[in-house]
């Protein structure tokens, strides 16, 4: 995406975070990378669910999706999944099992960006090393 709208990877991040699945007036393109993007993801997802119902006896009904990482952030993607795959698509909470004092705003927020750091150090604390 960065080498596409020819901008660097830093800009490019607070572009998707800040903009999602909008259009920018000063970069036209963005929108149809960010669009077939989405609509990759789409795609994978579908695919998981069919390898899911494919392979597994009897399997349970999918109820919903829960977002998480750096590009669950974006502006209107939880809203474009919901239309396009027809389920309910919610945001992680990474801190739903973790007690944490003077939890901000902005800790909140990017909290989704952090959610495989804090998974790893929930299980190292469970199960620390020992040597």
């Amino acid at each position: 995406m960065a080498q596409s709208l020819k901008i660097d990877y830093e800009k490019i991040e607070e572009m998707k975070i800040k903009n999602g699945l909008n259009y920018i007036k000063e970069f036209p393109n963005y929108l149809k990378i960010v669009d077939e993007l989405t609509e990759s993801l789409v795609i994978q997802i579908k695919k998981a669910f069919d390898y899911y119902e494919d392979h597994y006896p009897n399997p349970q009904v999918i109820e919903k999706i829960i977002l998480c990482g750096g590009m669950a952030e974006m502006e209107n993607l939880r809203d474009t999944l919901v239309r396009r795959l027809e389920i309910p698509c919610e945001f992680a909470d990474p801190f739903q099992n973790i007690s944490v004092k003077n939890l901000t705003a902005e800790n909140k927020k990017t909290s989704l960006t952090m959610i495989s750091a804090l998974g790893l150090a929930m299980r190292a604390t469970a199960n620390p090393y020992n040597s």
